[in-house]
C-alpha cells in the first residue's frame, strides 16, 4: 500500500511458550521466562537505522512508547495516561491458578498456587504462594537452573520489599471480598471456539 514509512508497525506477542523447560508445555502455567520473555519490534514512521535495546520492560510500557511518537496533538491527549517512562515502573508479572478443581482432580497440586515475579537486572525474584520462592541471575542462568533464594537472601529480601510497596501502593480491581463475575454463555461459546475451553 506503500505506506510503511509512514506507519508505526508494533510487533509482540502475548505470552511466549514452554518446551519442557522445567517440566512444562504450552503457557500459562507458570512464570519461567520461557513463558514470560516476548519478542518486541517496534518500527516508527520514517525510520531508517535499528537498533537492539536492552532495558527490560513491560507490555504495559507499550502505549507510552507508541503514544511518544505520534503527532503532538494526539499525544498530549493520551500520553498523561501513561506517564511513567520504560524504566521507571516495577517490571512485574503475575500467574494466579484459575482452576483450582481441575489441578486437584489431575493430580497437579504443584500448579495449586499463586506466582508473582519482580526484576532488578539481572536478578529475577519468583514469590510463590507456597512458600517455595525462587530467585535467578538471569545473566550468568538464563535457564533458570541454580535457585539463589537461601544464598543471596539480602537481595531477595530488597527485591521482596520493593514488591510489597508496589502492591500496598496499586488500586486493586475488585473491591476485598467481590468474587468476578461468572462468564455468560456467550463468553463461554468464544473462549470455546479460541480453543481456551
Amino acid at each position: 500500500l506503500g505506506l510503511y514509512d509512514e506507519v508505526m508497525i508494533v510487533l509482540t506477542s502475548d505470552h511466549g511458550e514452554y518446551f519442557g523447560e522445567h517440566g512444562l508445555v504450552e503457557h500459562g502455567k507458570d512464570v519461567y521466562q520461557g513463558g514470560l520473555w516476548i519478542p518486541l519490534i517496534v518500527k516508527y514512521p520514517n525510520q531508517r537505522k535499528g537498533e537492539i535495546v536492552e532495558e527490560e520492560i513491560s507490555s504495559a510500557d507499550i502505549p507510552r512508547l507508541m503514544f511518544s511518537r505520534f503527532p503532538r496533538e494526539i499525544a498530549k491527549r493520551y500520553l498523561p495516561q501513561f506517564s511513567d517512562e520504560p524504566g521507571e515502573r516495577i517490571v512485574i508479572s503475575e500467574n494466579y491458578y484459575v482452576y483450582p478443581a481441575f489441578w486437584k482432580l489431575a493430580r497437579l497440586d504443584r500448579f495449586n498456587r499463586q506466582r508473582a515475579v519482580i526484576y532488578d537486572w539481572p536478578y529475577k525474584l519468583i514469590q510463590s504462594s507456597d512458600g517455595k520462592h525462587e530467585l535467578y541471575d538471569l545473566e550468568s542462568d538464563p535457564g533458570e537452573m541454580e535457585n539463589l533464594f537461601a544464598r543471596r537472601s539480602n537481595v531477595a529480601n530488597e527485591m521482596r520489599g520493593r514488591f510489597e510497596r508496589f502492591k500496598s501502593s496499586r488500586v486493586e480491581m475488585l473491591e476485598p471480598g467481590k468474587e468476578a463475575l461468572a462468564p455468560t454463555p456467550e463468553q463461554i461459546e468464544e473462549l470455546k471456539a479460541l480453543g481456551y475451553l
